[in-house]
C-alpha cells in the first residue's frame, strides 16, 4: 500500500493528476530556467533524445502502420466513439493514405483515442505538441501526454520525460524525476547506462537515493517485479 502512495505522489499516476502540468503553469507561470548543466551531446543521444529532434524526424515518428479496413469502415467506427479506429484514422492522415497528409486532421483523430487512454496516441500527440505538429507548440501540453503514456508504459514517453524534467520543459527541473524515468526506460532496453552515469554525475547522494525509491514504487504499482 504505502509502495502504491508513493508512485501516485511520485510519478502522477492517477487520474486527478492527468492535467497536473497546466495546474502548475495557471498557478506559477513559465517553467523555471534550468540551473544544471546541460548533459553532453554523446550521453544524450545514448537514449533516443527524442526532444532535440527537428521537425522532420519528428513527423517521422509520428508516421505509423494503419490497418487493412477500408477508409469509410474506419472514419465510421472512430467517429462513433471507437478509440483504436480514431488512432487509425489519425495514422492515414499523417501518412496521407488514401486522404490528403493533413497533421492538424492527424492529431485532432489523435486526441479523440488519446482521451479514451489510447497510448500510442497519446505518445503521438505529445510529440504534435512537442514540436508544433499539427498543433500549437506547447511543452506543458506535451509532458502531460508524456506523463500519461509513459505511466502506461512506453519507453518513447518515458525518455523524452526523462529529458523534459532534466531540462525543466515544461515542467519544473527536477533530476530525481528525469534519473528515476531514464531508468525505468533503460530497464526494459539495452541502452541508456551512458545517459544515466552522466545525469549522475550531477546529482547528490540523496537525490539518486530518492529517484531509485521512485523507480522501485512504480515498478510496484504496476505489480511487475523489479528486476534491477
Amino acid at each position: 500500500m504505502a509502495a502504491a502512495l508513493v508512485a501516485l505522489s511520485v510519478i502522477g499516476y492517477n487520474g486527478k493528476l492527468r492535467n497536473f502540468e497546466a495546474d502548475r503553469l495557471a498557478k506559477n507561470g513559465s517553467p523555471r530556467v534550468p540551473t544544471r548543466k546541460m548533459l553532453p551531446a554523446p550521453a544524450r543521444q545514448v537514449l533516443l533524445s527524442i526532444t532535440e529532434d527537428d521537425v522532420a524526424h519528428t513527423q517521422a515518428r509520428i508516421r505509423g502502420s494503419f490497418s487493412s479496413a477500408d477508409l469509410d469502415t474506419v472514419h465510421a467506427r472512430a467517429s462513433a466513439g471507437d478509440a483504436r479506429a480514431a488512432y487509425d484514422l489519425g495514422e492515414r492522415y499523417a501518412d496521407g493514405a488514401g486522404v490528403e497528409q493533413d497533421f492538424h486532421q492527424a492529431m485532432s483523430w489523435f486526441a479523440k483515442a488519446a482521451d479514451q487512454g489510447e497510448v500510442s496516441a497519446q505518445w503521438k500527440l505529445a510529440l504534435g505538441y512537442l514540436k508544433g505538429i499539427g498543433v500549437r507548440q506547447d511543452d506543458v501540453r506535451a509532458a502531460a501526454w508524456l506523463l500519461r503514456a509513459a505511466n502506461h508504459g512506453h519507453i518513447g514517453a518515458q525518455i523524452a520525460l526523462s529529458e523534459l524534467y532534466f531540462d525543466g520543459r515544461g515542467v519544473p527541473q527536477d533530476c530525481v524525476r528525469a534519473y528515476a524515468w531514464a531508468t525505468i526506460a533503460a530497464q526494459t532496453t539495452s541502452g541508456g547506462k551512458e545517459y544515466l552515469r552522466a545525469m549522475a554525475a550531477q546529482m547528490t547522494p540523496d537525490e539518486l537515493k530518492e529517484a531509485k525509491l521512485r523507480v522501485r514504487a512504480w515498478w510496484e504499482h504496476r505489480g511487475e517485479p523489479l528486476s534491477r
